[in-house]
């Protein structure tokens, strides 16, 4: 047996059991009064001899009230001596001993689980208020810090924001990177073999929209130079994933559409007798801009201005945006400038009135759909 040896007596019925079984089978209190309570026989008493080693054994009163049996022990092999039916006596009053202790016990153990879980609790409460609240660096919208790899310092000193803690978009922003490879071929093509494509796609206000009014969003596909071009579809990937993701494509085509259309026409507004063809896909790119920095306020974008790297959150890098943009317009009203900082404008405008309509109910909620930074 599991934790001692016993031996069932063919003719009487008795049992003989190790002490180390008997300790296991009743309670320590108990086994402790057996052993300490036995005696030799008394007077003309006569005790079994040991069935182990043949010597006389000597006699147990003390558990008499406790479990209500006589038992006899052999001092020299530890051998106990139980007559028919004692045993099972023996471990039910031993299981009716035990089972206040087995009651406490478990209490305690119910009190514990319960001050565990309290425990865990509280401290998952602390950890989230802790991840809720921003830290001392983070909480800052503006510090001097280097970018955090060099490729991200060559696009800085070139005038480009970089993405430093933006989340992942969880699918493959695939029409944002088709998009790009058509825009890049027609405008490479345009600019590099002095194709047709410039009277065919761009948009002149001075001779309307062209057919169907068409012009007004062909003039995207098109740019003006190869750094133009190299500009517009760097913020267009770097910043349409996360939008793409986010509005998911259907919606994302309608806002790049829709942006475009309105920043040709806003164009058109401030200069409608210009002759000078428009094109550039900067107004529905404005759009995206817009979208993404109300959308993710928080993301650090690293920009290189006057001879310091600075970091700063994209809501904040979004309204310096808009200043540029509203000083840019009074220029180019004025004859100032050959960029189109009204067409920005009018695509700018499309894209908050799309996070007005199409937002995230809360900042779980865009976080619910974006996951782990890019670095």
């Amino acid at each position: 047996m599991a934790g001692g040896a016993a031996w069932t007596c063919a003719g009487c019925g008795g049992v003989a059991v190790s002490g180390s079984l008997l300790r296991s089978l009743v309670p320590a209190r108990e086994a402790l009064a057996l052993a300490s309570g036995v005696r030799a026989a008394r007077g003309l008493e006569q005790l079994p001899s040991c069935p182990s080693c043949r010597r006389e054994m000597g006699r147990a009163d003390a558990p008499s009230s406790a479990l209500g049996i006589e038992v006899e022990r052999c001092p020299s092999c530890d051998l106990w001596w139980l007559d028919r039916g004692e045993a099972g006596q023996a471990v039910d009053a031993a299981a009716r001993l035990a089972a206040p202790v087995r009651k406490a016990q478990g209490h305690a153990l119910e009190q514990r689980r319960m001050e565990v879980q309290r425990s865990a609790t509280r401290s998952r409460s602390v950890l989230e208020q802790r991840q809720q609240t921003p830290s001392s660096s983070g909480s800052r919208e503006l510090e001097l810090r280097l970018p955090s790899n060099g490729l991200k310092v060559l696009l800085t000193l070139f005038g480009m924001p970089a993405e430093e803690d933006a989340p992942r978009a969880l699918a493959l922003p695939w029409v944002t990177w088709t998009l790009a490879a058509i825009t890049a071929a027609i405008s490479l093509a345009a600019l590099l073999f002095e194709t047709q494509l410039f009277e065919a796609l761009a948009l002149v206000p001075a001779e309307g929209g062209g057919p169907l009014g068409l012009h007004y969003l062909s003039c995207f596909l098109l740019h003006g130079s190869l750094l133009h071009l190299l500009g517009n579809l760097y913020f267009l990937i770097v910043f349409g994933d996360n939008v793409e993701d986010l509005l998911k494509p259907a919606r994302y085509l309608v806002l790049l559409a829709a942006a475009t259309a309105v920043a040709a026409f806003a164009h058109v507004l401030v200069d409608p007798r210009s002759e000078l063809p428009l094109v550039g896909a900067s107004g529905g790119i404005s759009a995206i801009v817009v979208y993404y920095g109300l959308s993710l306020p928080k993301v650090k974008l690293s920009v290189f201005v006057l001879l310091f790297w600075v970091r700063i959150s994209a809501f904040w890098a979004l309204l310096a945006w808009f200043g540029l943009q509203l000083t840019g317009v009074l220029a180019q009203m004025e004859g100032m400038s050959d960029t189109s900082f009204a067409g920005h404008l009018g695509g700018a405008a499309v894209g908050l009135l799309a996070w007005f309509v199409l937002r995230p109910s809360s900042a779980q909620s865009v976080e619910g759909k974006l996951r782990r930074p890019r670095y």
